[in-house]
């Protein structure tokens, strides 16, 4: 093979190649026509990441958060141009709304109209759709269309502004997104791209986005994957070339940058910024990231006052939202998530830690037993078995029985064993923990009630753990658990009257409480690696709740719309009593379980509070 023919055979099989000698798109100032791009740092990634799905001769899948006008929506359109020449291929591109597929389809006959390099093959696009003489095929959809993509099968598809299709009026956007993924088999050598700016911190391609693997940890081989799962990429405002002013600062003005850094409040955060970001690039000059190589970390941060200032009204959250710094920053910037997404992504980390126990409680006599089950036929998920001398509180956030209930989605009982943290005999820090879970159930009060004091003399051992209903939905939750002698939680309640303090059974919520209860939870999520504080959540359906939890306009703190709260409330109201938790003590042995961090242990840990 002669140089000449070597250099087509990278740019046949190399879309990025192709992209910088033969791709052409509009110059953002359209006077100045057509240019031949370059890539930058994000395009360079998801490259990258391909090439290596590839290499491991696995399905492509990714998702990518971008910022705003950085160029990857035009790139990832010119991936599936470049797919279709190559070889015979079904392409799916797909937005929000149709001016978003309108600008997909522009970009796809800007490539065909000026492509100059030979394909060995002829074809072309129009308004009804692609087709090439190697067999491919290519056509546009809306997803407000719910029969999009359904019916045929694709090997490449490229679905933009993910995250917003709801925003866009898409009705049950996710069933949209599964439809029409379901048409792309999971087979190497197919495509799935899914790209957005951020919108909120819930919905179908947040959650696909939580769940993927970072480029960095595929790309560095520290994270291995399978087919089918998902890597993410995300590239910092600062690792632009653009994110520097296009004429350089004089000596003067990098000194007023640098003697007012976060003197205002509308661009404060500067000095986090050099903080975590700042690097001695090896040519000598100091920068936010390793990658540009143009201007200094004084000439970015100019960039981002311009920026705050002429683009976004100088509205931090908005610049944020649109060029983050990072995707955790992005999603809070873009939604108003009640719980810290750095937090609830590390909690979501250590899930793999523990192996949940599906299984049923049995009391045939007095004392309690585990015995385990399939997922489908339990009854109850351990995370962790009781623990001799911990403390355990069985919190539960009760809706109406089935059979008294109208609504067709009604909320499910919430119920949670939780454990209080603690100092083991080393001296580290145990977090607070979800020991069990009553699964998610709407079972009618008496079938609750049961299931409930089974887990409570579980988690109690020679007595019953304590018990807290929340008491505005009890429905004689509480009056059978007195018949039993349980546990329970009693507030003080005042009485103006008779100037006397009586006391209450139950947890009661208002305005008040509610927010005191999951502002408590919050900070255990915020400062989940806090000595002395934080929290082990190591149930990912409760998980999913927390993420969707928001803080709406009213000030309110409740579930996004399509989701509900009842794992939250459990949650947050036993972390909330959390120092009323009842000590465990083993019935008949004086051997114990060891948690989940102790379970390499050659010998048994003496008592937690010995």
């Amino acid at each position: 093979m002669n140089e000449h023919e070597l250099i087509n055979a990278v740019i046949r099989n190399h879309s990025a190649s192709w992209w910088e000698v033969h791709g052409k798109i509009w110059a953002k100032d359209r006077t100045k026509g057509l240019i031949t791009p370059k890539t930058n740092h994000l395009q360079r990634k998801i490259q990258a990441t391909m090439d290596g799905m590839e290499e491991a001769d696995i399905p492509v899948r990714i998702v990518e958060l971008k910022p705003r006008a950085r160029g990857s929506t035009t790139f990832i359109t010119g991936i599936g141009y470049t797919v279709m020449r190559r070889t015979s291929t079904s392409a799916v591109f797909i937005g929000g709304q149709s001016d978003q597929t309108v600008g997909l389809w522009n970009m796809m006959k800007t490539y065909k109209a000026n492509d100059g390099f030979d394909w060995k093959n002829t074809g072309e696009v129009n308004e009804k759709g692609a087709v090439f003489s190697n067999g491919s095929r290519a056509k546009k959809e809306t997803a407000k269309d719910v029969q999009a993509g359904i019916g045929d099968t694709y090997q490449f598809l490229q679905a933009t502004e993910a995250a917003r299709w709801s925003q866009y009026g898409v009705a049950n956007a996710g069933d949209v997104m599964a439809n029409i993924l379901k048409a792309v088999p999971l087979l190497p050598k197919t495509y799935v791209f899914l790209e957005s700016t951020a919108e909120s911190a819930s919905g179908d391609f947040y959650n696909r986005w939580i769940s993927a693997v970072d480029s960095e940890d595929f790309l560095s081989g520290k994270v291995k994957i399978r087919g089918g799962d998902y890597v993410r990429v995300f590239a910092a405002w600062f690792q632009f070339e653009e994110s520097v002013l296009p004429t350089p600062l004089t000596e003067e003005e990098k000194n007023h940058i640098e003697a007012t850094l976060d003197n205002e409040e509308w661009y404060y955060g500067e000095k986090m910024l050099l903080d975590t970001y700042a690097v001695d690039c090896d040519d000598g000059v100091r920068r936010l990231g390793d990658v540009i190589r143009n201007g200094d970390w004084r000439e970015q941060l100019a960039w981002r006052r311009y920026a705050i200032e002429k683009e976004c009204g100088r509205d931090r959250d908005v610049f944020d939202r649109d060029y983050p710094h990072s995707w955790q920053t992005a999603f809070q910037k873009s939604g108003n998530m009640r719980f810290n997404i750095s937090g609830i992504s590390a909690i979501r980390k250590r899930l793999s830690l523990v192996i949940p126990m599906h299984g049923i409680i049995e009391m045939p006599k007095t004392v309690p037993a585990f015995r385990p089950t399939s997922q489908g036929e339990g009854t109850v998920t351990l995370f962790e078995k009781p623990i001799k001398d911990c403390r355990y509180i069985l919190s539960c956030d009760p809706m109406t029985g089935i059979t008294q209930t109208g609504s067709k989605d009604p909320d499910r009982h919430g119920v949670f064993v939780l454990r209080k943290g603690y100092r083991d005999t080393k001296g580290v820090w145990r977090r607070p923990a979800t020991a069990a879970r009553i699964v998610q159930c709407r079972w009618d009060i008496d079938v609750l009630e049961l299931a409930m004091w089974k887990l409570a003399k579980y988690y109690g051992g020679t007595t019953a753990c304590m018990i807290a209903v929340e008491v505005n939905m009890d429905r004689g939750l509480i009056e059978l658990l007195k018949l039993r002698g349980a546990n329970l939680y009693r507030r003080e309640i005042f009485n103006r009257t008779d100037y006397k303090t009586t006391e209450a059974y139950g947890y009661q919520t208002n305005q008040r409480t509610r927010e005191n209860m999951i502002e408590t939870l919050a900070a255990a999520v915020r400062e989940w690696d806090t000595e002395g504080a934080g929290i082990d959540i190591w149930c990912p359906l409760a998980l999913e709740q927390i993420e969707n939890f928001i803080r709406k306009a009213n000030g309110r703190s409740e579930a996004s719309d399509g989701w509900k709260d009842d794992d939250v409330i459990s949650i947050a109201m036993g972390l909330e009593l959390i120092d009323q938790a009842t000590p465990y003590f083993p019935v008949a042995s004086s051997a114990w379980y060891l948690p989940p961090s102790h379970k390499s242990s050659p010998t048994p840990q003496p008592s937690a509070f010995s």
